[in-house]
């Protein structure tokens, strides 16, 4: 801009009337700068909008790598494939745990172990020493109700044909020349170690009952709860509880947290000594756990099957 000659303007208009226009001239172009200063800042739709700056913490460089909790550690333990079995209490009612074995079979479900205890005890040996139901049934099948049953004539006692003699005498038949090291799958009785009987001798012991078979050469059988409580804290594999009850109903019950499947079998009305019905405590047995199908195999893993 040209700047103002006072000197020449001076001429014409006075000079305090000059520096009085000249001085109300100066805050109007400063006003008329910053305005359009104003507008052009206004006018930029690209100017970023600024926000507080964050200065994130620096990584840790001793480790990247995300803390696992302790209980995040010990969720559920691992197991190895296959599965134990557990084969409760119960005489004629025992039996149904044949019906049992013969379903698991058919799933092909891979058993590598049976804890048994009573009738379970003479069902699981009969499984394990060829693993074959077919086979099994024709062991169970040479214990027949005369001998497993109780005979209430003096005369037949005075004789010494006691059911105590009737069943050591069939279990030494047809047990005598096979040993537990014999048997495909381990199995384990309730029977205290160690101990130097023979495997027919040990699932004489594991029949020992007030109710039924007298104590053999000293031995009985160990406490069934610390039995079964044995069994239900083992870790190496998945854990399955089979029990049977004379009354009430059938249950099936899951325990994650140690991989173990209780289920209970109902055989209502049975006269767990009326061995004339142990094919129908077969039956009950098997049509139990096929109900159950869904439930078992979804609590097992596909390792625990023999594809």
């Amino acid at each position: 801009m040209e700047m103002l000659n006072i000197s020449r303007i001076g001429r014409f208009v006075p000079r305090r009337a000059l520096l009085l226009a000249f001085a109300l001239a100066l805050p109007l172009a400063s006003c008329k700068t910053s305005s359009r200063t104003t507008e052009i800042l206004v006018s930029r739709p690209d100017a970023p909008e600024l926000g507080p700056v964050v200065i994130p913490p620096a990584p840790d460089s001793a480790s990247t790598e995300t803390e696992v909790t302790p209980t995040e550690q010990s969720a559920l333990p691992s197991r190895t494939a296959g599965v134990e079995l557990f084969l409760g209490t119960g005489f004629s009612t025992g039996f149904a745990h044949q019906g049992v074995l013969k379903a698991f079979h058919q799933w092909k479900m891979k058993i590598v172990g049976i804890h048994a205890t009573e009738v379970g005890a003479l069902v699981a040996v009969s499984y394990a020493e060829s693993m074959n139901p077919n086979r099994m049934d024709w062991t169970l099948s040479q214990f027949t109700d005369a001998i497993l049953g109780k005979k209430t004539s003096g005369l037949v006692f005075s004789q010494g044909d006691s059911i105590d003699v009737r069943v050591e005498r069939k279990l030494k038949e047809v047990f005598d020349q096979k040993t537990l090291n014999s048997l495909k799958i381990p199995v384990i009785l309730p029977v205290p170690a160690p101990n130097p009987l023979s495997l027919w001798e040990q699932i004489r012991v594991a029949l020992t009952h007030p109710k039924y078979l007298s104590p053999y050469q000293g031995y009985s059988a160990t406490n069934y709860d610390r039995f079964r409580d044995d069994f239900s804290n083992r870790t190496t594999h998945s854990l399955i509880l089979i029990e049977t009850v004379s009354n009430g109903t059938s249950t099936i019950e899951r325990d994650d947290s140690r991989r173990l499947l209780k289920l209970k079998i109902a055989l209502p009305q049975f006269e767990d000594q009326d061995f004339k019905r142990k094919t129908q405590a077969a039956y009950f047995g098997r049509q139990a756990v096929d109900k159950w199908k869904a439930e078992i195999t979804a609590f097992l893993g596909a390792e625990d099957f023999n594809r």
